[in-house]
């Protein structure tokens, strides 16, 4: 299993959300290049960015900050937040950018996400199934959480066939480091057992990771158990070995 550090950015600044919730930041001290550079010397292989301006604004922001974190990380970069368009995939992927996740387009336009998929190919795009459990059924939501659609996760995964890297968060999870949703990731890998699975919200241990490994998830994003100091990178990658 891959442990992928995650880095939110905000006005420059490296911060963490609660529940997606814009009133409840947590900002770091360190530049988002200089956590960048430290997850690549520990050993990180993959690293997750998300544009927080980008995703209340529906167009990719923080440009700069993306091209000096680039620079910082030694290998694969995926970005996301607040891409809708094709010139927003074309514009990363010209930072050297090596994945672009699709978050609220792959819920609300599932044609163009279709048309990306064959654009670019199944490598370069990682569709992000945020969703929330209503009577145990995850549905999902869409621009920066703030919509919530009456569409499950599993309606959405049959629309695209052809994928290869989704990330799906359960919401509630999400920020509080009180465990992720096993019961839903073990599901998912029984549903789409080809799918590369990237798991997110409220990992925070290290016996989370292990189960996380035992159910054969692919990947672990983890943001602000690692900010704070919850969770030792180098020690998370050498157990998710």
């Amino acid at each position: 299993m891959i442990i992928i550090p995650s880095i939110d950015i905000q006005s420059g600044n490296c911060v963490r959300l609660t529940q997606g919730d814009f009133r409840k930041v947590s900002k770091y001290s360190l530049s988002p290049a200089d956590v960048a550079a430290q997850f690549s010397d520990t050993g990180a292989s993959v690293l997750h960015v998300v544009d927080l301006d980008g995703a209340r604004s529906g167009a990719v922001s923080q440009k700069d900050c993306i091209k000096s974190i680039r620079k910082s990380f030694k290998q694969t970069v995926q970005v996301g937040g607040g891409i809708r368009s094709k010139n927003d995939i074309d514009e990363l992927l010209g930072f050297s950018i090596d994945r672009v996740v699709i978050g609220s387009s792959a819920v609300l336009n599932t044609s163009s996400t279709l048309e990306w998929l064959e654009t670019y190919g199944a490598d370069t795009l990682v569709l992000a199934l945020d969703f929330y459990l209503d009577d145990g059924m995850p549905y999902l939501a869409a621009k920066g959480w703030k919509e919530k659609t009456q569409r499950t996760v599993w309606e959405a995964l049959e629309l695209y066939p052809t994928l290869k890297h989704v990330l799906c968060t359960d919401i509630s999870k999400d920020g509080m480091q009180a465990g992720p949703n096993f019961k839903f990731y073990q599901e998912m890998k029984e549903r789409y057992p080809k799918v590369k699975i990237q798991a997110s919200g409220g990992i925070s241990s290290v016996q989370d990771i292990l189960e996380l490994k035992r159910l054969q998830i692919d990947a672990a994003i983890i943001g602000k158990a690692l900010h704070e100091g919850k969770l030792d990178l180098k020690e998370i990658i050498a157990c998710s070995r």
